[in-house]
């Protein structure tokens, strides 16, 4: 007998003797009440191919229809002649959890690596079927929560991959990479955090006083991350017919940052920006060449001090993003307020001819950002 719903598990072990006699059928029979034959009663799976002179296991699941009073199982030979040896049958009621006592199935009963995502449905376990504080720190193994590549040095410092321990001492281990919490990542060594008003990120230059003989704007184009825009100096000029001349941009862009006190256990306090030249056009002159950079400087205003340069991108290859990453510790000292200044500049040189003989040069700046 079945109810409608159950769901039934017909499993066997077959042997094949003759290999022209390659498959056999397996099916879960349903019938009505009246005995005729229930809605969607027969379903049936094949065994496939099965090799000759060994055993091998098949099964067929089958769902009693909504009609269904009785359920039978069977087994077919199909193909040409010859013969099968069929053993270890098994069929049987599947077990929901409405048959399972609270408590019966516990980790003892569960072979090591018996539960794999493999066997696991896509969405069979979900929050609603988790009783609230059903999973606790007691009952995860130690260590069960580790990424393969997890490591650490002497002091207990994770130098690789992530951990989340089972006790309050260390909860959470994360290796250089850190734990990214939105804009910001956090790790034993040092904190990245977008502390530069990045108004590239927000299409437009918002955050940033634009300045230089050849201002930047913001653009679009050409973004070093993708979605992202960039602060780009570009400029006209024109070369006189016959020569080889140069045509500059300069532009500056800077913001005001309020920096908290340097952690003095923190050893990294750097920035970083990438730094892309080139052309977006040439009339009547061919391309010789080009030289760009981007310099970074840091000024403590709260002390007054003076504009320091931090570092240089330089750079003769053109539509390729070059990084820059420099040390800022020297101007960073305390906490204050601290201005944040970027020179980009870009010299296309080309061979004139012609009566217009002219050039567009152009330097980008991108995801300009400070470390610590």
């Amino acid at each position: 007998p079945c109810t409608p719903g159950e769901k039934f598990l017909f499993s066997l072990w077959i042997w094949n003797a003759d290999v022209s006699n390659s498959e056999a059928l397996l099916y879960c029979i349903f019938w009505k009440a009246d005995g005729s034959l229930a809605t969607d009663g027969i379903q049936c799976a094949g065994t496939g191919a099965l090799p000759g002179g060994i055993y091998v296991q098949r099964s067929v699941d089958g769902t009693a229809p909504a009609d269904a009073a009785f359920v039978q199982f069977h087994i077919n030979a199909t193909g040409g002649n010859g013969w099968f040896r069929i053993d270890g049958l098994y069929a049987a009621r599947k077990i929901s959890a409405g048959m399972i006592e609270a408590d019966a199935v516990q980790a003892q009963h569960i072979s090591a690596g018996a539960i794999e995502a493999a066997k696991i449905a896509a969405g069979a376990v979900t929050t609603e079927k988790l009783a609230a504080y059903a999973i606790t720190a007691a009952k995860i193994d130690t260590n069960a929560i580790k990424t393969s590549n997890y490591a650490e040095d002497a002091f207990g410092n994770p130098t690789a991959g992530a951990w989340m321990g089972v006790n309050t001492t260390n909860p959470i281990k994360c290796g250089p990479n850190g734990l990214r919490i939105g804009k910001g990542t956090f790790n034993q060594q040092s904190l990245i955090f977008d502390r530069v008003f990045n108004g590239m990120l927000w299409n437009s230059a918002a955050g940033w006083s634009l300045s230089g003989t050849d201002a930047p704007v913001w653009s679009s184009s050409n973004p070093h991350t993708t979605g992202c825009g960039t602060l780009l100096s570009s400029k006209d000029g024109t070369v006189a017919a016959d020569t080889t001349g140069t045509v500059t941009t300069v532009g500056e862009a800077s913001q005001v940052l309020n920096l908290p006190t340097p952690d003095p256990n923190v050893t990294t306090r750097d920035m970083t920006l990438w730094l892309r030249i080139g052309y977006e056009w040439i009339v009547e002159g061919v391309y010789v060449g080009s030289s760009g950079y981007a310099k970074l400087y840091l000024q403590n205003l709260t002390a007054g001090g003076s504009k320091t340069l931090i570092g240089t991108i330089s750079t003769t290859t053109i539509n390729a993003w070059t990084k820059g990453t420099y040390d800022i510790s020297s101007v960073y000292t305390a906490a204050g307020v601290y201005g944040l200044t970027v020179e980009l500049s870009c010299g296309v040189t080309i061979q004139a001819f012609g009566a217009h003989r002219s050039v567009r040069a152009k330097a980008q700046v991108a995801d300009i950002n400070a470390i610590f």
